[in-house]
């Protein structure tokens, strides 16, 4: 997802995604997936995703995107 030219969200782990071009602020994107983690020896449920906030105009990061450039 960009944000204008210089920062890019990149979702993932969604197990459904409901949107597809413009966001609003507050907006729902999708969902999380569930996965199965034991706690004290017991197996319980939860959800689980992640996000990256990218500056677009830096590539000195361990995870620099040099393709996205738009200058």
């Amino acid at each position: 997802m960009k944000h204008g030219k210089r920062f890019m969200t990149e979702y993932e782990y969604l197990r459904s995604i409901l949107v597809e071009e413009a966001v609003k602020q507050g907006q729902l994107i999708g969902y999380p997936i569930e996965i199965s983690v034991h706690v004290n020896g017991e197996e319980q449920t939860t959800f689980f995703f992640d996000y990256w906030l990218m500056d677009l105009y830096r590539d000195d990061g361990v995870w620099g995107y040099a393709r996205y450039k738009t200058w």
